[in-house]
């Protein structure tokens, strides 16, 4: 099979994605049930718990996204160490970070939909903690489009300043 028709040339790889995106589709549907079947919060489930529950579901995306951002600390991490043998166990590890990078921040994004979700469904609220959360979501949706693009070897750069930006705006959200 010709790899130029995959946009992931690396098979093991490609399978991961689809499995992640799968999972992502879950989610995207339980997000769809929640705007369809919720809107008039006389549902099983109080405006507190849901609260409270969005704010778990925050916690574990930000442990996936956590995950993925170690791939880059753990490579500038490995360019600095001197010791083989330490350089050897992270680069074990730094193999590991990036072949579940993607799948990983994929399943994240859509965790973090259902947030989004969730947290705004209460009302928009004009405080840092808001603002900094929409921005960061924003700013992680060209993230997850400049690493599309990664595949394709254009904008390699842009994708590392945007998470960057990302980590930055997501530091924020977390602290206020």
């Amino acid at each position: 099979m010709n790899n130029n028709k995959h946009l992931i040339s690396n098979k093991k790889e490609r399978i991961r994605v689809i499995y992640s995106l799968g999972i992502f589709a879950l989610f995207a549907g339980i997000l769809i049930y929640l705007i369809t079947h919720t809107g008039n919060q006389s549902g099983f489930i109080s405006t507190r718990a849901l609260r409270k529950m969005g704010g778990s579901i925050g916690e574990i995306a930000a442990y996936g996204f956590g995950f993925s951002i170690s791939m880059y600390v753990i490579r500038r991490v490995v360019k600095r160490i001197s010791s083989k043998e330490i350089k050897q166990k992270l680069l074990v590890l730094a193999r590991i970070t990036r072949e579940w990078h993607v799948p990983i921040s994929i399943i994240a994004f859509g965790i973090i939909l259902l947030h989004a979700y969730i947290m705004i469904s209460r009302g928009l609220f004009f405080n840092l903690r808001y603002i900094s959360g929409l921005l960061a979501l924003g700013v992680l949706a060209v993230q997850i489009l400049s690493g599309i693009f990664r595949y394709k070897k254009i904008g390699v750069k842009f994708h590392m300043i945007t998470g960057i930006i990302f980590i930055l705006t997501m530091i924020i959200h977390l602290l206020t």
